[in-house]
């Protein structure tokens, strides 16, 4: 009797302890969040480092820098210091930890404030609100970096550095500088005086810039709406480009097209190659210029009343006073110069 008794008593806690646990999931229960302020300089510089999941950037026009996002199970902490001008926010992930380890961050900081972010396993997005019209940069610099992940950025900056192993890249605002550089992704970039961009395996696309120099060794090139100078470089791909005004261009290829138009310059110099594939270039009517075209294996036409004759693939003539110098050369393909 005694013992029904006593099991009784026991099976009772058993049953009014369970409902307490199984309330809660366990992976909610380990999970955890962060929302944390702290007063700034607002011209300071604030650092981002994250190991796995995301981070986002707003601006907006307090002194203060505010950070808030869930945390993943083996998520230790964030570090959030301020000192000398500069704020600090670190992501640290338990010892030997190899999986849960993503933190979700959005960080609010002044919008004239300097941001260096790095990223492991994460995207990087900077969201910097649309200001009126501008005489000077807002910010001084910022620079995004993730290993494994994209990276999107929408600012205004004097100084833009941008850089993915793993993942596409794109910016667009205003720079008076842009660095942009992926191993194996797209690049987009739109809104920088001086733009210097690079992939291994991606297309790139810059659009908005005085001077491009752009590089790929597997992907298309496009830049459009370019101002004076250019200088564009592909392995394995197509080159396409749009000027204001021709100033310094360059643009080759060893297997695909290159296509470019635009006006030339005063004194203006245009090369252009490819070994496989064909060259299109179209100026307007009152282009002044020596031409100089060579293909080994294709054919040259012009809109302006000039051809090659014969068996002689090569073409040299002048338009206008002769200022301006083309230099067009193919292995195995067409080249044609046309008139807008």
């Amino acid at each position: 009797m005694k013992r029904k008794v006593l099991w009784g008593i026991l099976l009772l806690a058993v049953l009014a302890v369970v409902p307490v646990h199984t309330a809660i999931p366990a992976a909610a229960a380990a999970e955890k969040s962060v929302d944390e302020t702290r007063a700034v300089k607002p011209d300071g510089v604030v650092q981002i480092s994250n190991v796995a999941g995301s981070v986002r950037v707003v601006s907006w026009e307090k002194p203060e820098v505010h950070v808030s996002g869930e945390l993943e199970v083996n998520v230790e902490r964030v570090d959030f210091e301020v000192r000398d001008g500069r704020t600090s926010i670190r992501v640290v992930v338990r010892e030997h930890a190899h999986k849960n380890t993503s933190a979700y961050l959005t960080v609010s900081a002044p919008a004239v404030s300097s941001l260096e972010v790095d990223a492991v396993s994460a995207s990087v997005n900077v969201e910097d609100a649309s200001p009126p019209e501008l005489e000077r940069p807002i910010r001084q610099s910022v620079y995004a970096r993730s290993v494994s992940g994209e990276v999107e950025v929408n600012t205004w900056a004097s100084t833009v550095e941008l850089k993915s192993v793993s993942g596409g890249v794109s910016f667009s605002g205003a720079a008076e500088t842009l660095d942009a550089e992926s191993t194996s992704g797209d690049i987009q970039c739109a809104g920088a005086h001086s733009a210097d961009v690079r992939t291994i395996s991606g297309d790139i696309e810059v659009a908005n810039a005085d001077s491009v120099r752009a590089k790929s060794t597997s992907g298309d090139l496009t830049a459009s709406n370019i101002g004076r100078d250019a200088e564009a470089s592909s392995i394995s791909g197509d080159v396409e480009m749009t000027l204001a005004s021709m100033n310094k261009v360059s643009a080759r290829t060893v297997s695909g097209d290159v296509t470019m138009e635009g006006a030339l310059a005063p004194a203006g110099r245009v090369t252009a190659g490819t070994q496989s594939g064909g060259v299109t270039v179209s100026f307007p009517l009152d282009v002044s210029a020596e031409f100089e075209i060579n293909t080994i294996s294709g054919q040259v036409r012009t809109g302006f009343g000039f051809k090659s004759e014969g068996i002689n693939r090569s073409l040299n003539f002048a338009l206008g006073t002769g200022d301006g110098y083309v230099r067009i050369s193919t292995t195995s393909g067409d080249v044609s110069i046309n008139k807008l």
